[in-house]
């Protein structure tokens, strides 16, 4: 019978995971043209999620193919549906031309956020990088006491609504783009998947029937 038993631990945690991850929305965003001085074009870019968890868990944003002639001029702040935002950076990198960059950002790659200075590449981050407190244009929150993860600032809120991504030159005679931005909203973990979760170790004990 152990062999059964682990069959059904092994299902308890895979419908622990199917019963969260089914839930999950991966949302986009368009293209985002920043000029060379002054606020980036759309300013905000904005995402409006349907569908979405009513209790999040978890929040990433993907932005690609950023470049820039200057990285360090730029500030980039995350508004979600709750009005709440999050610094993703302000005054990433140095003078290097960035170019074509893939960037992740989710909490659970803490305290590794964009560097501040040196070249810029292509990775996972974690929100928050903050060198300047720059003043955002309206409508962004300008009061520069954003927060600095994502938890704080969503965890448990409901996604659904707009996102807004603001993206901001703060020196003038360098300019870049964004091809595109998503959101990836997970949900909090279901009652089935609770459930499963203390099924598992309970069934893996069991010697017998």
């Amino acid at each position: 019978m152990r062999k059964i038993l682990t069959g059904v631990a092994v299902l308890a945690v895979v419908l622990a995971a199917l019963s969260t991850s089914a839930n999950a929305q991966i949302y986009g965003g368009g293209a985002i043209t920043i000029n060379s001085v002054g606020t980036a074009t759309p300013y905000p870019s904005t995402i409006l999620a349907a569908g979405a968890p009513l209790a999040l868990t978890n929040v990433s944003l993907s932005i690609t193919g950023y470049s820039h002639t200057f990285p360090d001029d730029i500030g980039i702040l995350l508004e979600g549906p709750n009005s709440n935002t999050v610094v993703i950076a302000d005054g990433p990198g140095d003078g290097t031309d960035a170019v074509g960059l893939n960037w992740v950002f989710d909490d659970s790659f803490a305290p590794n956020t964009l560097p501040s200075a040196g070249p810029l590449a292509s990775g996972n981050f974690a929100p928050g990088q903050n060198q300047y407190s720059d003043t955002f244009a309206a409508p962004a929150d300008a009061s520069g006491t954003w927060f600095t993860t994502f938890a704080a600032a969503f965890n448990g809120s409901n996604g659904n609504g707009t996102w807004r991504l603001y993206v901001q030159d703060f020196v003038g005679g360098d300019g870049g783009s964004i091809t595109s931005w998503s959101m990836h909203l997970a949900p909090e973990p279901t009652s089935l998947s609770l459930l499963a979760c203390a099924a598992a170790p309970l069934l893996r004990r069991r010697r017998h029937c």
